[in-house]
């Protein structure tokens, strides 16, 4: 990870790119290493593959909250990514993260 941030900071992006590939090997479930690519490869111009580690990075953390334990006044379990709140937050969370993304000075 430090690599890759070195590599980002210094403007080599492809370093970047192919050290976080590294840590996606390594943990293939870490939604940082997923989002930090996926930012990395959007604002790069690979729009498509940008979008595949983001949405993986969307999934894992969709999964995660529905894996809780909320239950209804009924004591039915309830995802709570089926919520209009959580799917706000889900896309205000992703929107946050591109715009911070955009903002840094690489």
């Amino acid at each position: 990870k430090a690599l890759a941030l070195a590599a980002a900071f210094q403007g080599d992006w492809n370093a970047a790119q192919s050290h976080l590939k590294n840590c996606l090997f390594l943990d293939p479930s870490n939604t940082e290493y997923l989002q930090r690519l996926g930012g990395l490869l959007l604002l790069d111009g690979s729009v498509n593959e940008g979008r595949h580690y983001l949405r993986r990075a969307v999934d894992l953390w969709a999964a995660s909250r529905s894996s809780s334990d909320e239950t209804d006044t009924s004591g039915n379990p309830v995802s709570s990514i089926e919520t209009p709140h959580a799917n706000q937050a889900l896309f205000s969370w992703m929107i946050e993260y591109l715009h911070g993304a955009v903002a840094m000075s690489w």
